[in-house]
């Protein structure tokens, strides 16, 4: 509707200079007898396009009787001697007696024809204000012969002659008149809203470059077809001298808007405009130009999309099978040797087929293999341009452009500077003609920056900047070039000027918001993605909402220290991905992904963006899976529906960057416990999937891992071994040093230790690992040195660290340091139960009741606080002994949960001689946990 309403408005926007005219429209449909349906809504149409023609417009609605009719009639009487031109159009009942014609009210009563000739309106009443200008424009259009509703009441010998229809009427001079229908027939009211007339009418009239005449040529065929021929419009006219057109076009204008809505990126719009501008004038030239520009700028639009492919194909041969019934479809040295008028219209012909040929060098299978595309021709038509205009800087520029870009030749480069030091030249050349110019420095500014003189080239695209501040297409440029500066805070700065100047220019919302992604200033990424998707009218575009995914998925990654703001954009992020996902489903009449893969449909450029959008969604439900963890909510479903996402990458042999995809789609299986399934799956892929060393080695890295998880030592030494053999890493050499030591090859153990740290020695985890393997061999000073080393590297609080430390420091019965280092925990994790339990078991091992107690107190509150004190459960993940923290499967440990705890104090309470607490404290256990006979026992044995 947008685009409608714009070029209506273009279309009868240039009307003859200084012309007035005014129009009476009246428009009757409530008769208490024969209502009508749409006279009224008729009239509303008809004035509301002599409105927009630069009439001034009297509109009556509904007249009721005939003093209030013949008031209208005189109203415009009076004022029509100060205008050039009277137009008069009436829709209701109308009636003829005795060859005469009547216009009725809605509220008369006619029971004869006496009555219709005493209280209805004479059409003679406007005619006589049409007669006395006889050498002006007077135009009456009666569309009022709908069937005559009070015929039946009339004496049928004194019928109307015919018995229907209005009575032809001939037109003074200078006057045209007609009707809806032939005289003697009748109109019908019309199904919709309006009448087939008012339609035709409104339209005809609104068409620029046709006469008055033949605008009601167009409407009597277009009404007799759309009638099924029952309906024949007429008209009677004594117009005189020059052919009188409603809209005389001057075209400037609309090539002007055309210009600005291309570089705006409206360009369909544009084609819409320069359609119907070219079908009123095709020998315009300048159409001609504009148009083909605008497919060319459309094809550009779909090629980023698609590359060259599809739409682009479709845009790119409209303009060539335009610009070939104006110029040469192939230029040879015969034509470029005969003489030609200086013609730059022509010339900008040429440079366009030039334009559009280069463009398609490096995409020639899109192109229609009748037509010719090499580097002869492109050149040929630029001297052709040369030919017709040779003072145009713009030639030089665009063949310093060729030579810069495309066409790689010895000394391409050398040919490309003289050319554009040739267009500088003439640019100043024409600066000193033409002083404030615009475009001249825009574009020579551009060869500047071509010649890599950039301060000339941005003072320059200042300039004309400022020459037209409101010209979006400039700002658009400057803007850019920031950009490529990486200067993106200039760049959105000119870009807010663009944007206020413009605010319904999609591309800048699309540009501005890239900007921010750049400085990760989400929120406004995403809101310009919004708005770029409210406006833009390229379907691809609404479509593809993965930029705008991506700013969510950043956003979240960026308040990962707040689950609930990171959870909302994850999800965001997984509706844009999926959005865009299901519309490519829809666009290909496909129902899942893999039907859309194996059809075959989509180009290479558009699987890879397929697969770009599921792995983008994939790691977007993992990052979900992460948050879920901790809350319980829905943490499976989210690792399914990653993997089942990783799953497609995998079968389709699209691995992303190097390994991670395969890695994540193990890894889920992982973190769901599903071990076997690991190993089986990372076989799977082995075997079917040609895979790199590098990526070989790090499944079977994982798969060692997995192994040594389950304790299955002897498959994780393979596996890990396989890994080192494919890729001599430091991640491979610790990995496989850590299931030596397991296996009990100690001193083979260290050497791969010692050379995983040889190789990595930045890497925190060699050292941590290898501290481990001191410690257990009860070398508790290097175990201690290898801790503090890894701690010193690390930027972040490492928890697994801090408590081998307080190991060794219990090993070396160093309480201090147990301490120490328990604090050292607490500062990190003051709301974390884990660190009073592990402050409780220091004190403990100390005998220190009552500090222990203090702190299980602690660990009881948290709790408390935390969970539902009904149910016997921990919502804090794996609350274990120090000592057993670290142990990668649960069997390995006790699992502490709050009955756990009060049972320990209560204990404790009975050794400080506090029987009463410590009754307490185990029968709030034994509510918590009643199959528990060890609290049962206690409770007889301290309680009873």
């Amino acid at each position: 509707m947008r685009v409608l309403l714009l070029l209506c408005f273009f279309m009868t926007s240039i009307l003859f200079s200084q012309e007035k005219r005014l129009a009476l429209v009246i428009g009757n449909s409530n008769y208490d007898k024969g209502a009508l349906k749409n006279p009224v809504n008729d009239a509303r149409l008809i004035a509301s396009t002599l409105d927009s023609l630069n009439f001034e417009v009297i509109l009556k609605e509904n007249i009721e009787t005939q003093g209030a009719f013949n008031e209208a009639i005189l109203e415009f009487g009076k004022k029509r001697s100060n205008y050039d031109v009277a137009f008069v159009y009436y829709a209701g009942h109308g009636v003829q007696v005795e060859n005469e014609n009547y216009l009725l009210p809605t509220k008369e009563e006619f029971t004869s024809e006496d009555e219709v000739v005493v209280k209805a309106v004479s059409v003679q009443n406007i005619m006589r204000f049409l007669k006395s200008q006889t050498d002006q424009v007077n135009i009456l259009i009666l569309d009022a012969c709908r069937d005559n509703p009070f015929e039946s009441n009339f004496n049928i010998t004194r019928s109307l002659k015919g018995g229907r229809g209005l009575a032809r009427i001939p037109p003074p001079n200078g006057s045209l008149i007609a009707f809806s229908t032939d005289s003697g027939k009748t109109a019908p009211d019309g199904e919709g809203d309006n009448s087939f007339y008012s339609l035709s009418l409104s339209k005809n009239m609104k068409l620029g470059q046709i006469s008055i005449d033949q605008v009601f040529r167009n409407v009597r065929s277009e009404v007799y077809r759309e009638s099924n021929e029952t309906q024949r419009p007429v008209e009677y006219t004594q117009l005189t001298g020059e052919t009188y057109y409603l809209t005389k076009r001057d075209f400037d204008d609309e090539l002007k808007q055309s210009d600005r809505l291309i570089k705006e990126d409206k360009i369909k719009e544009a084609i819409i405009l320069l359609k119907s501008i070219h079908e009123t004038d095709p020998k315009n030239l300048d159409i001609v130009d504009f148009l083909s520009k605008a497919y060319y700028e459309n094809g550009i639009n779909y090629s980023k999309k698609y590359e060259f492919e599809g739409k682009s194909q479709e845009e790119f041969k409209k303009a060539f099978k335009l610009l070939k019934k104006y110029i040469p479809e192939n230029i040879d040295d015969k034509l470029l040797n005969k003489d030609v008028d200086f013609s730059p219209k022509t010339a900008q012909l040429f440079y366009r087929k030039s334009r559009l040929l280069y463009t398609s060098v490096n995409s020639s299978k899109f192109l229609n293999k009748k037509i010719s595309f090499n580097w002869d021709q492109i050149f040929f038509n630029m001297k052709m341009a040369l030919k017709y205009d040779p003072l145009n800087p713009f030639w030089d520029y665009y063949y310093g452009t060729i030579y810069s870009d495309l066409y790689k030749k010895p000394h391409s480069s050398d040919l490309a500077n003289r050319f554009y030091k040739r267009a500088i030249n003439k640019y100043l050349s024409k600066i000193e003609e033409i002083k404030n110019d615009p475009e001249l420095f825009f574009y020579l500014s551009f060869c500047y920056f071509n010649t890599n003189q950039i301060e000339l080239g941005f003072q320059n695209l200042v300039k004309a900047s400022n020459l037209a501040p409101k010209n979006i297409f400039y700002l658009e440029w400057l803007a850019s070039k920031y950009w490529e500066r990486l200067n993106y805070l200039k760049s959105n700065e000119i870009f807010d000027k663009a944007i206020a100047i413009c605010n319904n220019c999609p591309n800048l919302y699309l540009k501005r918001a890239g900007n921010y992604m750049y400085l990760k200033d989400f929120d406004k990424a995403i809101s310009d993605y919004s708005l770029f998707y409210n406006l833009t009218d390229i379907e691809e575009y609404q479509n593809d909402k993965i930029d705008r995914g991506l700013a969510y998925y950043y956003k979240a990654e960026e308040n990962s220290d707040r689950s609930d703001l990171s959870f909302e954009n994850f999800n965001n992020a997984i509706i844009d991905f999926s959005f865009s996902i299901n519309s490519l489903l829809k666009s290909n009449n496909q129902q899942n992904i893999n039907d859309l893969i194996n059809s075959y449909s989509l180009s290479a450029y558009e699987i890879k963006n397929l697969f770009e959008l599921i792995s983008h969604r994939a790691k977007s439900f993992f990052k979900i899976s992460q948050i879920e963890y901790y809350n319980n909510s829905n943490y499976f479903k989210s690792l399914d529906s990653s993997q089942n996402n990783y799953k497609i990458l995998i079968d389709n042999d699209f691995f992303g960057d190097g390994i991670e995809f395969i890695i994540q789609y193990l890894r889920i299986d992982y973190l769901k416990g599903e071990f076997d399934e690991v190993i089986k799956k990372g076989n799977k892929i082995i075997s079917k999937h040609v895979l790199k060393p590098q990526q070989l080695a790090v499944i079977y890295g994982f798969m060692g891992m997995t192994s040594w998880t389950i304790n299955d030592n002897k498959s994780s030494l393979i596996y890990y071994k396989k890994a080192l053999d494919l890729e001599l890493t430091a991640e491979n050499h610790d990995q496989y040093a850590v299931a030596l030591f397991e296996d009990g090859n100690h001193p083979l153990a260290l050497f791969h230790f010692n050379k995983s740290i040889e190789l990595e020695p930045e890497e925190s985890t060699h050292w941590n690992n290898r501290a481990e393997y001191y410690f257990k061999t009860n070398d508790y000073k290097r175990a201690e040195n290898d801790i503090i080393k890894a701690i010193s590297i690390n930027d972040y609080f490492d928890l697994d660290a801090n408590l081998l430390l307080i190991k060794i420091k219990v090993e070396r019965n160093d309480f201090e340091g147990q301490l120490y280092y328990a604090n050292e925990i607490l500062t990190y994790m003051s709301d974390d139960l884990r660190s009073y339990y592990w402050l409780a078991e220091i004190y403990l091992n100390q005998k220190r009741y009552i500090k222990s107690i203090i702190n299980l107190s602690k660990v009881i509150d948290l709790f408390e606080d935390n969970n539902d004190s009904t149910q016997n459960k921990v919502t804090h993940p794996l609350l274990v002994s120090y000592n057993d923290y670290g142990n990668t499967i649960s069997e390995d440990h006790k699992e502490i949960v709050l009955s756990n705890v009060l049972l320990k104090r209560a204990e404790l309470f009975k050794l400080i001689g506090n029987d009463l607490d410590a009754c307490e404290d185990l029968n709030k256990a034994l509510e918590l946990d009643n199959d528990d006979l060890s609290i049962k026992e206690k409770i007889n044995e301290i309680c009873n």
